[in-house]
């Protein structure tokens, strides 16, 4: 279990890592992805101590790394959120991920059982979110249209975070 909990940690510091390569060169990118996780994610500036939109567009060229544990968390949230409301589509990463999820000594001994656990949504939903995110960052997601209610709109932010899975 320590492995796995080690794995998940370098996974965050990752994604961080990601996030911070890009902050100073795609600035306003981040400024409009926390416009976007404010609306669709419930982002309060104050509760979290973020910068006004005003003050990081026109007073500052950069994130602090509070900054960026900031987005990478309601980044996930969101994502999270959405894999859980099309389950459907994203159940055939399942097997995978629930093996990922539990160390292999509970896999060999429980096997497909791992699959009836109680939070067993939850557990893919997380389990595919860190992976996107560890290693695709955050910045994708700016321009997906996470309260689509449209079928051709949802279709697209499904096959977009699709993709995310399938690219290495």
């Amino acid at each position: 279990i320590v492995h796995l909990i080690l794995k998940d940690n370098t996974g965050q510091n990752q994604a961080l890592d990601l996030i911070e390569e890009s902050a100073q060169t795609q600035h306003f990118d981040y400024c409009d992805l926390i416009q976007k996780l404010e609306r669709d994610a419930g982002l309060k500036r104050p509760t979290v101590f973020l910068d006004t939109d005003k003050n990081l567009r026109n007073q500052r060229t950069y994130l602090t790394r509070s900054e960026m544990a900031i987005i990478l968390s309601y980044s996930k949230i969101l994502l999270k959120r959405i894999i859980l409301q099309n389950f459907e589509t994203f159940e055939k990463h399942a097997p995978q991920s629930m093996q990922t999820y539990f160390p292999k000594a509970i896999v060999d001994q429980f096997g497909d059982s791992v699959m009836d656990h109680l939070l067993y949504k939850e557990l893919i939903a997380l389990t595919l979110t860190n992976q996107i995110i560890s290693k695709h960052g955050v910045l994708w997601m700016k321009d997906l249209n996470f309260e689509a209610t449209d079928n051709i709109t949802r279709q697209h932010m499904i096959h977009a975070i699709n993709a995310q899975l399938h690219i290495t």
